[in-house]
């Protein structure tokens, strides 16, 4: 890649996380008021204040009617094929492939990913699902977590937290598919991200210190549901910071059908591929 479309890709990263700050920080507001943090009540004990959630029971029956069903498939040809042995289309052709694509979504364990994927929409505009492909073995994906959940050798669904995602800002609000590129921001292992045979330049991987590195943490415990309070939160980053992490940048150039992925103090792209879902045609994938 050349000096010049590296400083564009790295500026771009950079630009896009500041651009998406504050929105970051408004969608933590009213991840707190889902939460009831409030804040204090001049003049009222807290001891005194009932806090009463107008979020929950709504966001609820929003997760619970949409997600109960899907996602589901569904599948019309507009022209079936015909059976070379008698000559006659298959009619159940439609009822036959649903099946099957329903049951590959059951091995993917979609619907744990889609609740989740829901949530975000409601509170940080998007919700994002990626879809790729789980090696046959022990071989892991990024982020390199437990693979025991996914089928080998198969396709797999994984919800990517909104704030982890930057998508071209002049993307317009209603049409994904206007986007330029998607970049996904991940902390991965440094001992598996060495491992990854699909990366280049893996001698040169650093595990990713110093101020940026306890201000990311600090950032992405934040940013975990699951921690409910300062003081968990803060054991979250302490547990974190016991290993050694590389800061992945993965980009999906939509324009030049390309896969692009930088690490922290490494100059070169350690990936820089053909993306594996782009196709020939008159419209881009949708990532």
């Amino acid at each position: 890649m050349t000096e010049k479309r590296r400083e564009y890709w790295r500026k771009t990263i950079v630009a896009c996380k500041s651009y998406m700050q504050p929105h970051h920080d408004d969608w933590q507001e009213l991840l707190d008021a889902y939460e009831l943090k409030y804040g204090d009540v001049r003049g009222i004990s807290e001891d005194d204040v009932v806090k009463l959630s107008r979020f929950v029971p709504k966001v609820r029956k929003i997760i619970a009617a949409i997600a109960y069903s899907y996602p589901k498939i569904f599948i019309k040809t507009d022209k079936p094929p015909i059976d070379p042995m008698s000559g006659d289309p298959f009619d159940d052709i439609d009822e036959a492939l649903q099946r099957a694509a329903n049951r590959g979504i059951q091995i993917m364990k979609c619907k744990d990913q889609v609740h989740q994927a829901l949530f975000d929409a409601l509170f940080k505009y998007r919700g994002f699902i990626k879809i790729g492909y789980n090696p046959e073995g022990d071989d892991a994906i990024p982020p390199y977590v437990s693979n025991d959940y996914l089928e080998p050798d198969f396709t797999y669904c994984r919800h990517v937290p909104s704030e982890m995602l930057f998508v071209d800002p002049l993307c317009s609000a209603s049409n994904m598919s206007t986007a330029r590129y998607v970049i996904e921001e991940m902390m991965v292992p440094l001992e598996f991200a060495k491992k990854d045979e699909r990366f280049a330049y893996r001698n040169q991987m650093k595990a990713f210190e110093g101020e940026k590195r306890d201000e990311y943490l600090k950032t992405m415990t934040s940013q975990l549901n699951g921690a409910s309070s300062d003081q968990e939160k803060e054991r979250l980053r302490e547990i974190l910071e016991l290993g050694e992490y590389v800061l992945l940048h993965e980009i999906h150039d939509r324009v030049h059908r390309k896969q692009i992925t930088f690490a922290n103090d490494v100059e070169q792209p350690v990936e820089d591929i053909d993306h594996p879902m782009s196709f020939k045609g008159n419209a881009l994938y949708e990532t």
